[in-house]
């Protein structure tokens, strides 16, 4: 599907993004920087490899890294909302929602079962 240098630029993506998933202000702008990357060419690099834009590739990250975190840790919904880099714990709940199909407190009851 994707040569070795295509994997290679997703997994330095998605190493850089989760090393800096904490950081609620780390956005499109630092992640192309990082990658050492024009905001443009990281565009039309992630677009082409994940049929996403950088934005959503970054946030789709954090809220699989939330999905982890709600049926591993006990930490309070907001703590994992910060945890992910959201500011705020409506937004955070809004698009786990969006992403999941269920509010998080609700993911968190179905990881039990």
């Amino acid at each position: 599907m994707f040569n070795s240098v295509d994997e290679g630029f997703l997994r330095r993506a998605i190493s850089v993004v989760e090393a800096n998933m904490r950081e609620a202000d780390f956005h499109v702008e630092a992640l192309a920087a990082s990658l050492n990357m024009s905001r443009s060419a990281l565009y039309l690099k992630i677009k082409a490899l994940a049929d996403q834009t950088p934005q959503t590739f970054i946030r789709r990250l954090r809220l699989k890294r939330s999905e982890q975190l709600l049926c591993d840790d006990t930490a309070s919904i907001s703590d994992i909302a910060a945890a992910v880099g959201f500011v705020e714990p409506t937004h955070f709940s809004r698009d786990f929602k969006q992403q999941f199909g269920m509010s998080p407190t609700k993911y968190r009851d179905a990881c039990g079962e």
